[in-house]
């Protein structure tokens, strides 16, 4: 709005200049009155010949002059020279017709903008402008200010991304690490059946069949100690392998419902699986596991118990010592919000709750 005021004011003001001329006796009066309105104009308003010699400067450009320069106007060429050497000035363009822009900070914090070209009436005439630009600029400022902040925002981001990357790297060599020393303790548990099939006679063919077994069950695991890296699609805690381990070791296991379609949550499941396979191995001497899946509201719950010496006396537990593979199970369980129950009432019997994914 400032900016059509000042060209209707300088458009009043050069048909003043002609009007004078053939109403020399009426001068005085409509100059004054004129004069009066350009001053009262919140922008500034400059206007000289092509010489530089000032013919009308109101109010507001007299006071911006005398605040940047130190003095008047008395050429406007020269005024606009002293503007563009001051620090405070930014030249922001020029147009085609000659027309240049200057940003210029004043010292009590307000921002103008001063507008320099020629007219192009006959005579020509220079005419500089000034515009409080004060709100805009701010605006400006600010939003420059709110663009680097999210432009710091993405790259904290993006290196968030990429330690969440090596995070997750990491954790999954570590789970796989863990997963063939687990493999290692069965099979020295899958040894130490055969030992006893073998002291208690069992006959050559038998004999040599689970000696075959064993052998190359050693040999699996003795290659992914080899080369131990994260976890494959496929992983080590197959259902399948699962069932041959429990076969190896004298055990079968008994599966009811449907397991996690959720990659984590079925994982989670048959870690729980073989954690207490081998709790069933070693201390409750069981022949059978029994493992019941099923999906309650938005949740894959797992039971998992065994029919060892204790579960068939009824016998109930005081206590259960945790060792490394539970407590890591109950670790990644929680992490994953999940839960992981003991029920001693009758032997050993583990509850898995997972969230499923979506």
């Amino acid at each position: 709005m400032a900016l059509p005021a000042c060209m209707l004011c300088l458009a009043l003001a050069c048909a003043l200049m002609v009007w004078t001329c053939a109403h020399p006796a009426r001068v005085v009066s409509l100059a004054s009155l004129t004069r009066a309105a350009v001053d009262t104009l919140p922008s500034g308003i400059c206007l000289g010949n092509t010489s530089g010699v000032p013919i009308l400067v109101n109010n507001r450009m007299d006071q911006l002059a005398c605040t940047l320069t130190g003095h008047s106007i008395l050429d406007a060429r020269a005024f606009w020279r002293d503007l563009s050497e001051l620090g405070c000035a930014r030249l922001l363009d020029g147009d085609k017709l000659g027309a240049r822009t200057l940003e210029v900070t004043a010292p009590d914090g307000s921002i103008w903008q001063f507008v320099h070209c020629k007219t192009i009436s006959r005579p020509s005439y220079l005419q500089i402008q000034a515009i409080d630009v004060t709100a805009i600029a701010r605006a400006r400022a600010e939003t420059s200010a709110t663009n680097e902040l999210l432009r710091e925002q993405n790259a904290r981001q993006q290196l968030l991304l990429q330690d969440v990357e090596k995070i997750n790297l990491k954790r999954e060599t570590l789970s796989a690490r863990m997963q063939a020393h687990r493999s290692l303790g069965e099979c020295l548990l899958m040894t130490q059946k055969a030992q006893e099939k073998v002291a208690a006679g069992t006959a050559g063919r038998e004999r040599d069949q689970l000696l075959l077994e064993l052998v190359g069950r050693w040999q699996v695991v003795l290659r992914g100690l080899g080369s131990v890296g994260p976890a494959s699609e496929e992983g080590t805690s197959d259902v399948a392998e699962l069932e041959d381990v429990a076969a190896l070791i004298g055990c079968r296991i008994a599966w009811a419902g449907q397991l996690p379609e959720d990659k984590a949550a079925r994982s989670m499941v048959l870690s729980a699986v073989r954690e207490a396979l081998s709790n069933a191995a070693r201390h409750a001497r069981a022949t059978a596991l029994n493992v019941s899946c099923e999906q309650q509201d938005g949740w894959s719950v797992a039971r998992i118990w065994d029919n060892g010496q204790d579960a068939k006396a009824g016998r109930a537990l005081g206590s259960l010592t945790e060792g490394a593979g539970l407590a890591d199970l109950r670790a990644r369980i929680e992490e994953e919000g999940g839960v992981l129950r003991l029920d001693l009432s009758r032997g050993v019997a583990l509850t898995v709750r997972v969230p499923e994914a979506g």
